[in-house]
């Protein structure tokens, strides 16, 4: 067909949109594909700016040849693989035919994801067939689309379908990086191909085909696609060939399969199909045969889908791609799944998650996108570090619009442009900001730290670059789910889970508060706060109600990642109220509010604060009515202990018991002398018990003072009569000899009184002492107020000094507040010490210079100016008071937080609308009424005070006539502008009917209308805050708490006596630390979990998990508890799906005859170890389709063989088997590309197994692998028939004709080579004889007789043996007659010696190279 060329052109395309000049390769024959394929990798690679760029991910065969699909399935499978299309690179191949259905939807799918196409994607249309004629039409090539035509291509469907077929086969594997070189050099003569090693840096597209055809031509193309090792999947639905190729693989499952029956069934049914057909029903058959024989081989590369299931087509394209790539090929696999979000490859894949760099990169995949959550889901599921570099942030920074980043993000951080480049020094300023937000930082370590972090460093990149996607949960927001779509991925499996939630919630509060402007923002980070919070409490729950005990213990563990404070401490510094009002959260605040302390059953009439006021106050009967609690149950050990955790526990340490043992007894032997003196406990043993020698070794450890090593395991045979006494066993004189060695302790503790330490500590007696002397201050300072005059000089002194010191108090409260809390979260207290500070600067101010200084400002005319403050001043008190102690009370608590929400919510914007109605209507009656009068200060005063006045009363005094103005009333008017009013007087009010309407409208709205809806306001919002307002309660509760916790022991005035202490006392402040209040239950024990009854920790391995570990379990339990609602649906689907697959394989199934070709496992033979399949002989052949056929799989050891050999041998490790299965699928390809140029048929070339290892041409041998070979495939036994006039060369003392196993393929022939040279021939002559003559017509080569498969006992399926017969004849040179395992013999002898398969080879010596196969 002459040589290889390639041409790249522009042909002329008649299309349905008219004529078009399409990009083109041409092909000179069929046999320049290879070249074809080099073309385009090396158009790829010369414009590439990395490696391997713009390789595809998939590359899809579209074959539909016959087929008409309907438009409803058009559609489907259109929206489908638009999916696909849109998120990776995507090589589509077809026929370009406008007849075929596959070809008009990939023409229309590049038009539809072009313009949605991502950077990086890269689409490509490839037409492959025959250059068409003028009348024949091809689909539009507007976009993406690349012709591949042949020139001497026949032009019909049998001949194109089987160039398409070849093409793609050849284009999934792409030339190595070596062979790939500039498009010149594509015309070259046809060349031995070059076999190297897939390199796994080096990427190939993922081939796969889709299967929708109903004719002959298109079984033909999908059948040498599957014998190529290209998987397929078939639209079982699509025609009704492929619902015939799904009925028979439903047949093949079948535990009553026939190979006979299933012939037959095949026959019938393709004659059934194909009626009407040109096609030759035998050829159909074996097309059919040869499918299921590839289909069902030892990997699955055939899988049918339906209609329904079509949404999921990239997971089960990927499942294929799975369960038939290689290892090389693992890691590319992972990358496309990712960017399809098929996170059930990870699974079946299994792969090493330890490899950083495929966890980055499948990183940079799920997190460039929100559809791919599902993905990054599984991934984070391993439990793994993940890799955080710079390329990671960037990655997610660049798949956002970067808006939100530049615009909120940015100024906060004190940049002006996005970075290029993610530095440590970028990291830290990030982290400055969380820090400066949430009081806590180090959620961004250095790039190059161990990846501790990576979780938390994630989750809040997320949130700055706006990716709340990856972050939040909508519990219960369905309408939001295709924003708010998942559990918060990097939060729920993170290591803290929980506190990581609260921190961020806390961060996109703040965040959203800097995105005002932004409203979209904002609402969606409120959004995401409010979803974090939900999810904390949900977790939180969920702990709880599985045990109480730990979800409490979680929240006294202290966070060493968050400073070191506990769950419950975070929740209130990050503002969390529904975590805090959670039962638990309230368990510890009231255990901290009351420490260690209980109130004894002493006069429970009255009320518990009066037995603790007097505690205080009188300090005797703190003994009568207080006692300390108890220790917490939640850290005794179980009573319980297991048998088999005892066990486990003394072989462990029964050695270091006793070596404690002598130590004691060396230390105080008088003591323990008579401890043994005591009547000892005895026990009574079974008659069947054994006596445990550790009483022999303990007596014999006494005796003679020396340790000696103990046995672990009883001697057998010893056995005590029934109801024998032995002493009690070794524990036991342990144990009781360390308690008699100690003090003996009560089992059960008496209630203990506290000390004064303990008790002034509690935070429950600070706010009863705080709340009396409180109630004092008040009446003092209340009777100093209302003394006459200037009052009493030391009592207002006292009652300065008095507020002072609650100053002071405040502050140091602020002060230690500030060191977990930032300032902006406490601005009620910033408020209230600013407050009092300016008072107590003005009362001494004005009480010391006694000038009225303030008499300029006419307020302070009447009165004296600091009585006037301390008179506001004790009004604010008062409020104060109530506000800050009153959150304690459970009746009145609540119910101030729902009167603070009116007021704030209602009655502030009521007042905004009332404002302006007043000032309005104010404004408009004064104008009406005195509309002479001057406008001044006096004048706006009376306008307020009327205005508002009128909002409690009724009075218009002030609008009516008095006496003396209706004494000055004018008989007329006067003069134009001169005095408007009727009166003569500017201060009577005029009495006029526009007075009256204003006046009218005034009252209707502020009375008749703003009150109601006031009113209408409160109950609403009274009911509908109530779980609101106790929310805030219990949150407010919860800092009351902490206050008094953190408050001197002494309220005021006493406190200077606490601080004196501090400052002059040498341990003062260690003192000061002890009275300041703990959480009792978070001591020391709180740290590690108790020891279960039944559960031995080894302590050589090191502990993992802990509380954190809880915390990770329940959220991503949160998480898959909401995941689960969502695919409900869709398991509903697939079960049903599923049955009726089931109803239709039992119906063919009774269609056919129950009748079984069964095999047997048994031994091969005698001589053979090798368990092996017997197969029939009618069953051995490939096309008998045997689903059941799993043979077992043997491969002799490396070290097996004998030395000279094993560098021969074909290694069976996965790598190994990799470069194998790939050489062999090259050996194919290229054979099959031979057939063009032959006459040989296709079916002729190499057989490979769908794993890409050659089969046996003798069939079926029941065992798979090497076997005792040297090679997978042929292994080449040289036989050599060396002459001499009559007599020839054999072996001695078996007489045999020599043989060899040869690999190389060079033309000189060493063995042959040292077999002449053994007889005497010289070297010079030898050498040339050795050379192999192919041809036959050499006169002093060696030929080449004969080669033949000759089977033997050791083949296997992918192996077997291959005899080449070579002739050298010597005719009259001299030669050696006697050698050493070698002897001349003559022909006559030989024919009675030699075996029949060797006189066979002799009579056949002048026969041809003929090769032969028994199953043809």
């Amino acid at each position: 067909m002459g040589d290889p060329h390639v041409f790249a052109d522009s042909i002329s395309i008649s299309t349905p949109n008219g004529i078009q000049l399409s990009p083109c390769i041409v092909l000179s024959s069929p046999i320049a594909i290879p070249q074809a394929v080099k073309y385009i990798y090396s158009q790829l690679a010369a414009n590439a700016n990395e490696l391997d760029e713009g390789v595809a991910h998939l590359q899809i065969s579209l074959i539909s040849h016959g087929n008409n699909l309907s438009q409803g399935y058009r559609d489907v499978l259109s929206l489908s693989l638009l999916s696909i299309l849109s998120e990776c690179s995507t090589w589509l191949l077809t026929s370009g035919e406008i007849t075929d259905p596959f070809s008009s939807i990939a023409t229309s799918l590049i038009q539809k994801a072009l313009p949605h196409m991502r950077e990086g994607n890269e689409m490509l249309h490839l037409p492959i067939g025959c250059i068409p004629t003028d009348d024949q039409m091809r689909v539009d090539a507007s976009f993406n689309t690349l012709f591949v035509l042949s020139r001497t291509l026949v032009d019909t469907p049998e001949s194109s379908s089987r160039f398409r077929a070849h093409f793609s086969s050849r284009l999934s594997k792409p030339p190595p990086a070596l062979l790939i070189g500039m498009p010149g050099e594509f015309s070259s003569s046809q060349a031995p191909a070059i076999l190297l090693s897939p390199s796994a840096n080096e990427k190939s597209p993922l081939a796969l085909s889709i299967f929708a055809g109903s004719s002959s031509v298109s079984l033909e193309e999908l059948v040498t696609l599957l014998e190529s090792g290209i998987p397929s999947l078939i639209l079982q639905d699509s025609c009704e060939l492929c619902s015939l190729l799904h009925s028979g693989w439903l047949l093949t499952r079948s535990s009553h399969f026939s190979p006979s029956s299933f012939s037959s069934w095949i026959e019938s049914s393709l004659e059934n199909l194909f009626s009407d057909s040109d096609s030759s029903l035998p050829i159909l058959s074996s097309l059919v045969n040869r499918f299921f024989s590839a289909a069902l081989s030892d990997q699955p590369l055939v899988e049918f889908i339906s209609k329904r299931d079509l949404p999921h087509l990239s997971s089960h394209l990927l499942h294929l791609c799975s369960l038939n790539g290689t290892s090389s090929q693992e890691q590319r696999i992972l990358i496309t799944a990712a960017k399809l979000n098929c996170p059930s490859i990870l699974s079946s894949l299994s792969p090493d998650m330890g490899d950083y760099q495929l966890v980055e990169s499948l990183l940079c995949e799920c997190t460039s996108r929100d559809s791919r959550i599902d993905f990054l889901s599984s991934i984070l599921s391993h439990s793994i570090d993940l890799p955080i570099t710079s390329n990671l942030f960037l990655r997610m920074l660049n798949s956002t619009d970067k808006h939100f980043f530049c615009t909120v993000v940015l100024p906060l951080l004190g940049y002006s442009s996005p970075p290029t480049v993610i530095t440590e020094e970028f990291t830290m300023v990030i982290d400055q900001l969380i820090m400066d937000v949430t009081g806590h930082r180090g959620f961004f370590p250095s790039l190059s730290d161990s990846h501790s972090f990576s979780h938390s460093s994630l989750a809040i990149w997320s949130l700055l670059i706006h990716r709340p996607n990856l972050v939040l949960t909508p519990f219960s927001l369905h309408s939001l789910l295709h924003y708010l779509f998942q559990v918060s991925l990097f939060v729920s499996f993170s290591p803290d889970s929980l506190p990581l939630s609260l921190l961020i919630s806390k961060l996109s509060r703040y965040l959203s508060r800097e995105s005002e402007d932004w409203f979209f923002y904002s609402e969606s980070l409120i959004s995401l706060s409010r979803s974090l919070s939900r999810f904390s409490l949900s977790v939180l729950s969920s702990i709880h109600c599985e045990s109480p005990t730990e979800s409490y213990r979680t929240l006294c563990v202290s966070l060493p990642s968050f400073g070191g404070c506990t769950l419950t401490q975070l929740a209130y510094q990050t503002s969390s109220r529904l975590l805090l009002s959670h039962d638990c959260c309230q368990r510890w605040i009231h255990r901290l509010l009351y420490g260690r302390l209980q109130l004894r059953p002493l006069l429970t009439f009255t009320p518990k604060w009066f037995r603790i006021v007097i505690s205080a106050s009188l300090i005797f009967p703190i003994r009568h009515f207080l006692s300390l609690r108890p220790p917490s149950l939640l850290y005794r050990q179980s009573p319980f202990k297991s048998p088999t955790v005892c066990l486990l526990h003394d072989i462990r340490y029964s050695l270091n018991r006793l070596f404690l043992l002598y130590r004691i007894l060396l230390l105080v032997p008088s003591r323990a002398l008579l401890h043994f003196r005591q009547p000892r406990r005895s026990r009574a043993l079974s008659t069947y018990s054994v006596i445990s020698t550790r009483s022999d070794l303990l007596s014999a450890h006494l005796s003679t003072g020396i340790p000696q090593p103990v046995a672990l395991l009883p001697q057998t045979g010893q056995s005590t009569p029934q109801s024998a006494i032995m002493p009690m066993s070794f524990d036991e004189m342990d144990s009781n000899l360390i308690c008699a060695l100690s003090p003996h302790k009560p089992l059960i503790h008496s209630a203990i009184s506290p000390s004064l330490s303990t008790f002034y500590s509690t935070p429950i007696v600070k706010y009863w002492l705080s709340l009396l002397f409180r109630l004092i201050y008040l009446i003092v300072f209340g009777y100093s107020v209302l003394l006459p005059g200037c009052g009493s000089l030391p009592l207002d002194t006292i009652v300065w000094l008095w507020t002072f010191i609650w100053w002071i108090e405040a502050v140091w409260v602020a002060h230690s507040f500030s060191k977990i809390l930032s300032i902006s979260s406490m601005p009620w207290r910033i408020f209230d010490i600013i407050i009092v500070f300016i008072f107590l600067i003005l009362i001494a101010i004005t009480r010391i210079t006694v000038k009225d200084i303030m008499k300029l400002i006419g307020i302070y005319a009447s009165a004296y100016p600091y009585r006037t403050l301390e008179a506001f001043l004790l009004l604010y008190q008062c409020y104060a008071t109530v506000l800050f102690y009153i959150p304690l009370s459970s009746q009145f608590g609540p119910l101030m937080i729902r009167v603070k929400i009116m007021v704030l919510r209602d009655f502030t914007s009521f007042l905004i609308l009332v404002g302006l109605i007043m000032l309005s209507s104010g404004i408009s009656l004064f104008a009406l009424s005195y509309p002479d009068r001057i406008f001044s200060f006096d004048s706006i005063r009376s306008l307020l005070s009327w205005t508002t006045l009128s909002l409690f009363t009724n009075d218009l005094s002030s609008l009516s006539l008095n006496e003396q103005c209706k004494k000055t009333a004018l008989s007329r008017p006067a003069a134009y502008c001169t005095m408007l009013n009727s009166n003569r007087e500017a201060m009577c009010p005029t009495q006029s009917w526009p007075v009256y309407i204003t006046l009218i409208q005034y009252f209707i709205a502020l009375k008749l209308i703003l009150w109601p809806i006031l009113f209408a306001f409160f109950a609403k919002t009274a009911k509908a805050v109530e779980e609101e307002a106790d929310v805030i309660w219990k949150y407010q509760m919860y800092g009351l708490v902490q206050e008094f916790s953190i408050r001197p022991p002494l309220p005021p005035p006493l406190t200077p006596f606490f601080f004196l202490f501090i400052a002059f006392c040498r341990k003062g402040l260690q003192t000061a630390q002890s009275l300041s209040s703990d959480h009792p239950d978070m001591g020391e024990k709180t740290w590690s979990r108790p020891e279960r009854g039944g559960v031995y920790r080894n302590p050589s391995v090191p502990q993992r998990g802990g509380s954190d570990a809880t915390w990770k379990e329940a959220a991503i339990k949160e998480w898959k508890k909401s995941r689960a609602k969502i695919e409900e649906r869709s398991e509903e689907k697939e079960e049903l799906g599923m049955i009726a697959e089931q109803l239709r394989a039992i119906a063919l199934r009774n269609s056919m005859e129950k009748k079984r070709d069964k095999m047997s496992r048994s031994l091969y033979s005698s001589s053979s170890s090798i368990s092996r399949l017997l197969v029939p002989p009618h069953l051995s052949r490939w096309e008998i389709v045997l689903p059941s056929y799993s043979p077992p799989f043997y491969s002799k050891l490396h070290d097996e063989f004998p030395l000279h050999q094993q560098n021969l041998v074909d290694s069976t490790t996965q790598q190994s088997m990799d470069e194998l299965r790939s050489h062999w699928r090259s050996r194919q390809s290229t054979s099959l590309l031979s057939s063009w140029s032959s006459s040989s048929s296709p079916s002729s070339s190499i057989l490979l197994s769908s794993s890409g290892l050659p089969l046996n041409p003798s069939g079926r041998r029941g065992i798979s692998g090497r076997g005792n070979h040297l090679k997978f495939g042929p292994n080449p036994l040289n036989i050599y028939i060396i002459t001499m006039d009559d007599q020839i060369l054999v072996t001695s003392p078996t007489v045999s004709l020599p043989s060899e196993y040869r690999f190389d393929q060079g033309s000189r022939d060493d063995t042959l080579l040292s077999l002449l040279k053994l007889i005497g021939i010289p070297e010079t002559e030898a050498t040339v004889l050795c050379i192999r003559d192919e041809t036959g017509r050499g006169e002093s080569s060696p030929v080449k007789v004969l080669s033949r498969i000759s089977p033997c006992e050791d083949d296997t399926d992918n192996a077997w043996r291959e005899e080449e017969v070579w002739k050298v004849g010597l005719r009259t040179r001299v030669v050696t007659t006697e050698m050493i395992g070698y002897s001349w013999i003559s022909l006559d002898t030989a024919s009675s010696q030699l075996s029949k398969s060797e006189l066979e080879i002799l009579s056949t010596h002048s026969t041809k190279h003929k090769y032969f196969f028994p199953f043809n």
